[in-house]
């Protein structure tokens, strides 16, 4: 499920229309990301069943993953080294 803004770790701290990133040039703000993941989880079944720890239980090295998402997953307390 994807959590409204403000109550998923990954987008806390972002006020309503702030950027959450940038694509070919142009911000990305946080309803628009979400609205993407919503739209992801929708289409592809196993995409909802994605959490943060299946992500670590899954990767055969953490140096594997993006930096940014090892730092995410070591604030969550997952054991990832960031």
């Amino acid at each position: 499920m994807i959590e409204p803004a403000g109550l998923d770790p990954l987008v806390q701290g972002y006020a309503p229309g702030a950027p959450m990133g940038w694509r070919a040039g142009q911000s990305v703000s946080i309803e628009r990301f979400l609205g993407v993941a919503a739209a992801l989880a929708r289409r592809l079944p196993q995409a909802r069943e994605t959490t943060a720890a299946n992500t670590v239980a899954a990767v055969a090295r953490p140096e594997l993953l993006h930096p940014g998402v090892r730092r995410y997953l070591a604030e969550l307390g997952l054991g990832v080294r960031s």
